[in-house]
């Protein structure tokens, strides 16, 4: 199911990230689906809804033109975060946890240009799993890496 962000009732602060969706006023059916905003007449930034919370894949787009697909559990980025260019090219992969950036791998001309991670983890004690085995992937694995709606890493109760 689709849904305009406009169609959905509000509750939290957009702002913060906790924001809550539902398919009524009384705050009591909470929405699950595809959240679409437009802007002049283009699709701007589409999201997944489970639960009435950002829970899925999450798409940002700038002229019509995709520019960011990120992996989002419980209103937080939350996975795999990829960036393009105008012309589609891939910019950058980010590993993120509950919107901290912990490694990226920047790319120039479809080529690894640097990577970068941002802080130094006990990856076996501090992060989830799921992060853990993210970080542990190649570059070229997170170049690869293929978003999907039914991740149950991304599912929160």
């Amino acid at each position: 199911m689709k849904k305009y962000i406009e169609e959905l009732y509000t509750k939290g602060d957009s702002l913060t990230g906790e924001s809550l969706y539902y398919l009524d006023s009384n705050f009591s059916q909470p929405y699950n689906g595809w959240a679409i905003e437009m802007f002049k007449g283009e699709i701007n930034w589409e999201f997944e809804i489970k639960n009435g919370k950002q829970n899925g894949i999450e798409k940002v787009y700038k002229n019509g033109h995709l520019i960011q697909v990120d992996e989002y559990k419980d209103n937080l980025q939350y996975g795999v975060s990829k960036e393009y260019d105008k012309n589609g090219n891939l910019t950058s992969v980010s590993v993120v946890w509950n919107n901290d950036h912990i490694k990226t791998i920047y790319l120039k001309n479809n080529q690894i240009d640097e990577v970068i991670l941002y802080r130094e983890f006990n990856i076996q004690k501090t992060l989830p799993e799921y992060i853990n085995k993210l970080c542990q992937l190649s570059e070229e694995e997170l170049i690869n890496y293929k978003f999907d709606s039914n991740n149950p890493h991304l599912d929160y109760p």
